[in-house]
């Protein structure tokens, strides 16, 4: 979490109360810095590859 540039903003909202929280996301300064964040390329914007589940057991054919 230290390195995550968005928990001590959301952090300081969450300890007012979650409301506070949904209010922050959807405000224009959250906006502007997730903008800021992605455009610089440090928001692990990146989607982990999904696992072959292929060869689960629960999805052999008998």
């Amino acid at each position: 979490m230290e390195e995550n540039p968005w928990a001590t903003h959301i952090n300081e909202q969450y300890l007012l109360g979650i409301s506070h929280v949904l209010d922050y996301i959807k405000s224009e300064a959250y906006r502007i810095l997730y903008n800021r964040h992605a455009a610089a390329g440090r928001s692990g914007l990146t989607v982990p590859p999904k696992a072959d589940k292929s060869k689960k057991a629960s999805r052999a054919r008998s």
